[in-house]
């Protein structure tokens, strides 16, 4: 299954554990490689010391998202602060490289959803765990093994910002750093158009062309599309969700939410998420062909801007 001839030592079997809203770990100097994964909840992971190419990194960790960090980071945890967390992790030694790269230029997270034999192999390792044999003990070798080769080997997803137009591209740079730091504020599209130094008609056009969208229609259909998430997973009120996404009148809000969804946001607190899965619905609701791509770089705007609210 693997490509690599490495080796690695786990110091413990797989272990889970349960945070409390609000709680955070750390900072601890890591003294060998640890491999974390999110069952539950969020966790807000900084590292510092890290290698020179990333002095300091910081990134929201969702369920489904697996970490590898490395001896000598120092690493803290903010975990969510709404409701209550629950990881795995496992350490480990690594006793030769083999044929891996430098750790130095290892993937910081994988997620389940791109590399879906990670989700079997970590619940292998947590079942492997509640053994304590040797012959259990060596197979769960052997898995984190495959584990950590696929996570450092395996293709990277590209880039979704790399093939779109550089004003689009420095508008959404532009969104992203205002909603870093204001939340999902509305963005007046004269003054993103001035950010980045074109013409608001230019602006519209680029965007039209390439995600299919004008930039004030993009950006809505990511607040609306986060406050529906927001709405059946954080437990805030209609009038908080519409706030925490940039509309401050709660029948504004309501009549935007339900021309997308065909509900309102009070249903939607109330329906199962299975029934609406927010993206996919917010793209049937609109014309087009390419608001898939819209919200595929929306997400990658909220992960960067670390926004998202729940």
């Amino acid at each position: 299954m693997t490509s690599t001839d490495h080796a690695l030592t786990a110091d413990n079997p797989a272990q889970i554990a349960d945070y409390p809203a609000g709680d955070s770990f750390g900072p601890r100097r890591l003294l060998d490689y640890e491999l974390v994964w999110l069952m539950a909840g969020s966790a807000r992971l900084t590292l510092d010391s890290a290698p020179a190419r990333d002095e300091e990194y910081g990134r929201t960790l969702r369920p489904g998202d697996v970490a590898i960090t490395r001896p000598g980071e120092r690493d803290h945890y903010d975990w969510d602060r709404t409701a209550a967390s629950r990881h795995a992790y496992l350490h480990f030694t690594l006793d030769s490289l083999g044929a891996l790269p430098d750790p130095s230029t290892w993937p910081r997270v994988r997620t389940f959803a791109e590399l879906p034999v990670l989700a079997a192999l970590c619940d292998y390792l947590l079942v492997l765990a509640e053994d304590d044999g040797a012959s259990a003990r060596r197979r769960s070798t052997q898995v984190l093994h495959w584990v950590v080769d696929l996570f450092v080997t395996a293709p990277i997803p590209s880039d979704p910002m790399a093939d779109l137009p550089h004003p689009v591209v420095r508008a959404l740079e532009e969104v992203r750093r205002l909603w870093a730091v204001d939340g999902l504020c509305l963005v007046r599209i004269p003054d993103l158009a001035a950010a980045v130094h074109v013409s608001s008609a230019h602006l519209h056009r680029t965007f039209q062309e390439s995600l299919g969208l004008g930039p004030a229609r993009c950006l809505e259909l990511v607040r609306l599309w986060q406050a529906a998430t927001a709405l059946q997973r954080s437990g805030a009120t209609v009038s908080e969700v519409g706030q925490r996404c940039g509309y401050s009148d709660r029948f504004h809000f309501s009549r935007r939410f339900r021309a997308l969804y065909g509900i309102s946001p009070a249903r939607c607190e109330r329906t199962p998420e299975r029934s609406i899965r927010p993206g996919h619905c917010a793209v049937r609701a609109c014309s087009g062909q390419r608001n898939g791509s819209c919200l595929q770089h929306g997400e990658a705007l909220l992960e960067h801007a670390d926004c998202h609210l729940t």
